[in-house]
């Protein structure tokens, strides 16, 4: 990270989220559909700016299904999940100053 972590930990930015080597995950809710993808966060960073929000209510308004989109259905019907960084076999690192 840029700054020594401050304690309780925050992950409310973009650069924090990447920081911290953290994956942010758009997800489809509609019936049928279900998608879901990983966001480029270097890409979204360039896009609204490293110190933009990465909580569900920043990115909403940034995000649609677009499969949903061309079906007709309701395509804002989003949610995000934030994951830290895991070794392979799935358990969460430690972070170096640990």
């Amino acid at each position: 990270m840029t700054d020594d972590p401050t304690y309780p930990l925050r992950i409310d930015t973009i650069r924090k989220a990447m920081d911290c080597g953290y994956s942010v995950w758009v997800h489809c809710n509609s019936e049928g559909c279900w998608r879901h993808h990983r966001i480029d966060l270097g890409a979204l960073a360039d896009m609204l700016g490293p110190d933009h929000g990465c909580l569900a209510a920043d990115l909403a308004p940034h995000f649609h299904c677009a499969e949903c989109r061309k079906a007709g259905r309701a395509d804002k019907n989003i949610s995000f999940t934030v994951h830290p960084q895991t070794t392979e076999d799935g358990w969460a690192r430690t972070h170096p100053s640990a």
